[in-house]
């Protein structure tokens, strides 16, 4: 199912901390698409990411992120944490860790001041009211013992701010009241609030993945046309509030939006193809000494073309870790991928389907590469594909 930018569209943000900047780039990808955005709902980080969209401020939340440190959000020393979560200990003042654990105990949690501070700074809440689009989050009161699914026309004005860090309040976090209130993230209730725009009466739905932790209320999905939009790969942690992992996740988002929107090919790369699987077949069964690649086939009673795409394709398929339902055309693509990243192509671009073929073939001219022993037949049929092609 594809996109159709002329129908109105809600989005759907989930939680997952660090994650989020992937939204980012997705949501980046959507507004260059045109597509008719009329509602967002996030749960945590989704919550804060969707405010930007709602207030149309993309370029500030895509700065915020590629320039995010863990004191943007936690109240802790950059260069401490990071060594930390790489397992870099050496020269690390244990005493002094010791000694800082203790007071987020006596604390009772990690105080993320500067959290508040990013969201009074970035966030404006009159823009958010006045916007044409609709903005929603999730939430649980501590204090009432209840979920809350609530868009801005339920937040008394005044108290965005304190709403949006609720939305995100992690049991890690220095315990203390909103307004009052204690909270909890969001994702402990629902992390993927889709049937808050069900029940908003929104019948196509764009939901952004991030794989963040927490629960998924389930919804009544009849008549409802969901498109989503997922990782292709480890975002990392949800506390990963590294700049550096941020701008890959953006580039990521990015990417991975424009591939699944145009209909793109590809796991690892992005490619723009207009070929269908009747030529690969041709172009398949035109490699020469075809008998070298169907040792690996039962020839008795099969022509060798039948070998080649009953038996030899499956199997190098199979070798090159290819899952799931796929045709010839995507076998070919996978066989060029798979070369693609031993050659080391750019990764964020799109390429056609002659350019990323071309780029390969100039640069297995050029390029000694280290092949194991039951790869070198796949190497083989490779170096002839690229020719035909």
């Amino acid at each position: 199912m594809r996109i159709d930018v002329n129908r109105k569209y809600g989005v759907v943000l989930e939680g997952g901390g660090a994650k989020g900047a992937y939204q980012i780039g997705a949501l980046r990808a959507l507004k260059e698409l045109d597509v008719n955005i009329k509602a967002v709902v996030g749960t945590s980080v989704g919550a804060l990411n969707g405010v930007f969209v709602v207030q149309d401020d993309l370029d500030k939340a895509v700065e915020l992120w590629e320039n995010i440190k863990y004191s943007h959000v936690i109240d802790v020393e950059d260069d401490l944490l990071e060594r930390i979560t790489k397992l870099d200990f050496k020269d690390l003042d244990f005493k002094k860790i010791f000694n800082r654990i203790i007071q987020v105990i006596i604390d009772r949690g990690v105080d993320v001041t500067p959290l508040k501070k990013m969201i009074a700074e970035a966030v404006d809440e009159e823009k958010v009211r006045s916007s044409e689009i609709e903005f929603g989050l999730v939430t649980i009161s501590l204090s009432d013992r209840k979920p809350l699914e609530l868009f801005i026309s339920d937040i008394e004005k005044g108290r965005l701010h304190d709403f949006l860090l609720a939305s995100s309040y992690l049991p890690v976090f220095k315990n203390e009241r909103l307004h009052g209130i204690r909270y909890l993230d969001g994702g402990f209730y629902n992390n993927s609030p889709m049937s808050m725009l069900i029940d908003r009466g929104y019948k196509n739905i764009i939901v952004i993945k991030i794989k963040g932790f927490g629960l998924d209320k389930k919804s009544d999905l009849k008549d409802i046309n969901v498109f989503e939009i997922a990782p292709s790969e480890n975002l990392g942690g949800i506390l990963e509030f590294d700049n550096n992992k941020a701008n890959y996740n953006i580039n990521l988002g990015y990417f991975d939006t424009i591939r699944r929107v145009k209909g793109l090919k590809g796991n690892h790369f992005y490619i723009d193809i207009d070929k269908d699987e009747t030529y690969f077949i041709e172009k398949i069964i035109q490699v020469k000494d075809k008998e070298k690649y169907c040792r690996l086939g039962n020839l008795r009673n099969k022509s060798v073309n039948r070998a080649i795409l009953e038996d030899v394709i499956p199997r190098l398929a199979k070798r090159l870790g290819i899952k799931d339902k796929w045709d010839y055309c995507d076998f070919v693509i996978y066989l060029l991928e798979h070369f693609g990243k031993k050659l080391k192509l750019e990764r964020f671009r799109i390429y056609t389907f002659e350019q990323f073929f071309t780029l390969i073939k100039n640069k297995l001219k050029r390029t000694r590469l280290e092949i194991k022993e039951d790869e070198m037949l796949i190497k083989s049929l490779l170096e002839e594909l690229v020719v035909i092609l």
